[in-house]
């Protein structure tokens, strides 16, 4: 578990309102109501605002931008408080103000971690068996164990190893990983979908379209800096989430853009847009 963290001394932020502060990696935004101090994410997950920068009323705090409400002792968005930002340990150390606050890490991350362990404790309980069980009258040798791991194959599989693979099982090809590697859009969604699906159908509309607008948040972070690197990742977030929250809700990305864009500007019709520069497409 992470060690307390000192952010500021007892009186130094002001009643109802809040201060941001770096902490273990993250921003962390701490705010006094009353006697009594909170903290949370300090990114709004709708456009990446600053929390910290709102009011607290009856504690909740507004974000600045948009005016999304979030509750400060727990994080809950008040509009669906069934979703939450994270939020953080607070104690008071004589005049210090302290923070208790983990790495982030995203429910996928979390999950990979989860499944890699799993993994693990299966196959040592796959050992542990093996160790325990044994077969007098039965010789497993090297060559029944490659039969065994190869049954699953047929010839006509075999066959298809020539074909060039299908966007959706480019992680199964390793080729996703390849930098030079193109995918459809149409195609980035249907891995997405072999990937996640079961995780993504599970957590819902709601839990997944707060996680979108988190990496939004993340995005309109980066693109305030000039790591390039970390853009593209932002980049790739949010289209994963896009495409995530589509697979949710059933609808083609591929076929919606193609639907709305494949003809022109669907304002003016046009392939460069003479629409005026006020009006939205």
């Amino acid at each position: 578990m992470s060690d307390f963290t000192t952010v500021a001394k007892v009186g130094a932020i002001p009643e109802g309102q809040g201060q941001a502060f770096p902490v273990n990696g993250r921003m962390v935004a701490v705010f006094r109501d009353g006697a009594q101090y909170f903290a949370i994410d300090d990114f709004c997950p709708h456009m990446g605002a600053s929390l910290a920068a709102g009011h607290v009323e009856e504690g909740v705090v507004a974000c600045p931008w948009h005016l999304w409400r979030f509750r400060v002792c727990d994080g809950a968005w008040c509009d669906n408080p069934s979703i939450k930002i994270d939020h953080f340990d607070v104690r008071i150390e004589g005049d210090e103000i302290q923070v208790r606050v983990p790495p982030k890490v995203s429910p996928r991350a979390a999950a990979d971690q989860a499944g890699q362990a799993n993994q693990a404790d299966q196959a040592d309980n796959a050992d542990q068996a093996s160790e325990a069980t044994v077969e007098p009258t039965v010789e497993l040798t090297d060559g029944a164990a490659e039969c065994d791991s190869t049954d699953e194959s047929s010839p006509d599989d075999d066959d298809d190893d020539d074909d060039e693979p299908e966007p959706a099982v480019l992680a199964e090809t390793g080729q996703s990983a390849t930098r030079n590697s193109a995918i459809t859009l149409s195609g980035f969604q249907q891995l997405i979908h072999r990937m996640y699906y079961d995780k993504d159908d599970a957590r819902g509309v709601d839990g997944t379209f707060m996680w979108l607008m988190e990496e939004v948040g993340e995005l309109a972070a980066a693109l305030r800096g000039d790591d390039i690197d970390n853009l593209r990742e932002e980049f790739a977030d949010v289209l994963a989430w896009l495409a995530t929250i589509a697979n949710v809700v059933g609808v083609d990305l591929g076929e919606a853009v193609a639907l709305k864009y494949g003809a022109g500007c669907p304002g003016c019709g046009q392939l460069e847009c003479e629409c005026p520069d006020a009006e939205k497409p």
